[in-house]
């Protein structure tokens, strides 16, 4: 591999996360997800049975949907300002490939929505660790590996979105037109199987 292309998108990365770091946005969403999160050790006395089932659940759609957000208020509008205003070549030294641009500022949106999980992670691990000191006997059949592999697959997921978040930055010019095919791509994606399952039935 060209070593010019390992430098222009690790570069890309580094701006393109510590970018995101920088904006109020991860953090708002962090501590969104963190109330979201916290608000869950109140609701488990509401529930006499399946605990450890709710409580997973509810973190991984947490997790899930701050994800989403992020790529819809941060990502999207980050790709949308690069291509409309030229800003990388203002960062970077030298000009570089649309190719290498579009992979560095993939890794580095797919590193900031890592490191939001593995923060939401921490979270949730100990919202986890507390109620199996409450309530221990709900508990008994967790499976750390199984949670970490579920998390994992919300992250591929989000990735996907990211991918199509690209896509469509290529085709369309400006954030609000990516937003909406984003969101439609979104719903269609969620609303096709229940239609086929509706359909099936009947």
């Amino acid at each position: 591999m060209n070593n010019s292309f390992l430098v222009s998108v690790l570069a890309i990365t580094r701006i393109i996360f510590i970018d995101g770091v920088r904006r109020n946005t991860l953090l708002g969403l962090f501590l969104f997800a963190l109330a979201l999160q916290v608000s869950c050790l109140f609701f488990y006395q509401f529930i006499p049975r399946e605990i450890l089932r709710f409580t997973v659940d509810f973190i991984l759609s947490v997790a899930w949907f701050a994800g989403f957000l992020l790529l819809l208020f941060h990502a999207v509008s980050v790709v949308a300002w690069d291509d409309n205003h030229g800003g990388i070549e203002a960062i970077l030294a030298r000009p570089i490939t649309r190719f290498n641009y579009v992979v560095g500022v993939f890794a580095g949106i797919s590193t900031l929505l890592l490191f939001l999980n593995v923060l939401l992670g921490i979270v949730g691990a100990a919202n986890i660790w507390y109620l199996r000191t409450v309530v221990p006997s709900y508990f008994e059949d967790f499976s750390v590996a199984w949670l970490a592999l579920s998390w994992f697959g919300i992250w591929i997921m989000e990735l996907l979105l990211l991918s199509i978040v690209l896509f469509w930055s290529s085709v369309v010019r400006g954030s609000f037109p990516v937003l909406l095919l984003t969101i439609c791509y979104y719903l269609i994606c969620n609303g096709l199987p229940v239609v086929r399952e509706s359909i099936a039935k009947h």
